[in-house]
């Protein structure tokens, strides 16, 4: 969500999977292509936010590059311990857009050449695509999902959220049966870590009430409640997941082809597969615009990495679509 809001205000992105990648990538550039501001989760696994920021201040070249909080976790505390590891700022999560704005323009320092990257420009097949059936008809009666909140949290951007429904459907179904394996196991820590995002992604879609289940249960992971407390807890966090995503199912599932779907790769494909490769390269969220438009050659075209290669540009893991796609159709098979 973060990146889409970004990208189509015209910042470039770049994304790391953890806080010890995001400590590699800042150190990688050279100090006159130094980011303008780092947006820093403090949960994440290997290097969480906060170990990853004290490292980043270790270094002189470092001390002043704006890193701005970027979390579900608001209370005062938190805020506490990203000022103490060094943090500039704070944006919480689920993200408000006017929140992220304001807080960009007061750290991003002005530079040449700030601001003129060009405004990025939809391709003709993309920007000509049918579109998806209206919102408030496709998910009339969803339980538990606050529609009007959602759309505000992206900007009124139907197929935004129309993705990031997807993803929460393909990425959340079993999560309290996670939490709970992993207590069993003694792994609090990674059990905390996805309490925390269900929360998250809860927020962001407008799914308040989940949010609010999901909050209590990491809360009470946090300050190791009893693993009879915390059943307690995921009992409505499972019931109100699970009929929100059976909801989902429906109403995604009733979404029709709205063009017929090609039975074979058509004579354009390798520009469209160039394409996709560029815009991967560049970390740009199009990426997963190109694929859906293009699915079903592409399903013909990969076969049974098609899913992999989905799921890695769903979770804006671009490095690893670019290795699954050049594993799967090598570069050579289109000059």
């Amino acid at each position: 969500m973060a990146c889409e809001l970004l990208a189509d205000a015209g910042f470039l992105v770049e994304v790391a999977d953890n806080g010890q990648i995001a400590v590699n990538m800042v150190r990688a550039r050279p100090a006159d292509q130094a980011f303008d501001v780092v947006l820093m989760d403090m949960q994440m696994p290997v290097m969480d936010g906060l170990t990853a920021t004290r490292l980043l201040r270790q270094d002189p070249l470092y001390q002043s590059m704006p890193i701005l909080a970027m979390t579900a976790n608001a209370m005062q505390i938190d805020r506490n311990r990203c000022t103490e590891a060094g943090m500039n700022g704070f944006v919480s999560k689920p993200i408000e857009p006017d929140a992220l704005w304001k807080a960009l323009a007061q750290w991003i320092r002005p530079r040449a050449g700030l601001g003129t990257r060009p405004v990025r420009v939809l391709p003709a097949a993309q920007a000509n695509a049918p579109q998806a059936p209206h919102l408030p008809t496709l998910l009339h009666g969803v339980p538990g999902l606050g529609l009007a909140l959602g759309l505000q949290r992206v900007m009124g951007k139907e197929s935004l959220y129309l993705d990031m429904l997807r993803m929460f459907v393909a990425g959340q179904a079993s999560t309290p049966q996670q939490i709970r394996a992993l207590l069993v196991q003694g792994d609090t820590a990674t059990a905390e870590r996805l309490a925390h995002t269900l929360r998250g992604v809860a927020g962001n879609i407008g799914a308040s009430a989940l949010q609010q289940a999901a909050t209590e249960v990491e809360l009470a992971l946090r300050t190791g409640d009893s693993l009879a407390t915390i059943d307690i807890l995921l009992l409505p966090l499972h019931s109100q997941l699970a009929a929100l995503l059976e909801a989902l199912h429906n109403a995604l599932d009733s979404l029709v082809p709205l063009v017929q779907a090609p039975t074979a790769i058509g004579p354009g494909f390798a520009s469209t597969y160039r394409q996709l490769q560029a815009l991967l390269q560049d970390a740009d969220s199009d990426s997963l615009k190109l694929l859906d438009l293009h699915q079903a050659e592409f399903k013909i075209a990969l076969g049974p990495a098609y899913g992999d290669v989905d799921s890695a540009i769903r979770s804006y893991d671009c490095e690893a679509a670019i290795q699954l796609l050049q594993t799967a159709l090598p570069p050579a098979l289109f000059k």
